[in-house]
């Protein structure tokens, strides 16, 4: 899986300790991140994300404030978000239908976005040439 850090991309040499030797300022958030309290979401306003699922909501939904997973043991859990329009989308993906379901979460959240401001200018890379 191709990592980005600070817009390159990062082959670690030998494992994740290496990847701490070469950005401890990871470290140190990871530190001031764990340190937060705990926050209980109401059921009301939380949106929970299953195995194999997406969820896609924008800043004035009215129902939704939370989108949320958990038991992410050997998957990944991805979160997008459009800097113009606040569009954010989170998936729990387990290896399968993965291009599909990003490029499913990519469509909404431009969808979603449509008449927003273009938000924050980066430079993008096709990952799936990198896989």
């Amino acid at each position: 899986m191709p990592l980005m850090i600070d817009g390159k991309l990062y082959h670690p040499k030998e494992n994740v300790m290496q990847l701490v030797k070469d950005y401890p300022k990871f470290q140190v958030e990871a530190a001031a991140f764990c340190s937060k309290p705990l926050r209980h979401c109401e059921a009301l306003d939380l949106l929970y994300v299953n195995q194999r699922e997406y969820a896609v909501t924008i800043p004035s939904d009215s129902v939704v404030k939370v989108l949320g997973s958990d038991d992410a043991t050997t998957c990944h859990i991805i979160v997008l978000r459009h800097t113009g329009s606040g569009a954010t989308a989170l998936a729990h993906l387990d290896g399968h239908g993965i291009e599909g379901g990003i490029n499913s979460m990519l469509a909404s959240i431009t969808t979603l976005s449509t008449g927003s401001s273009d938000g924050r200018q980066t430079r993008t890379t096709h990952l799936w040439g990198l896989l």
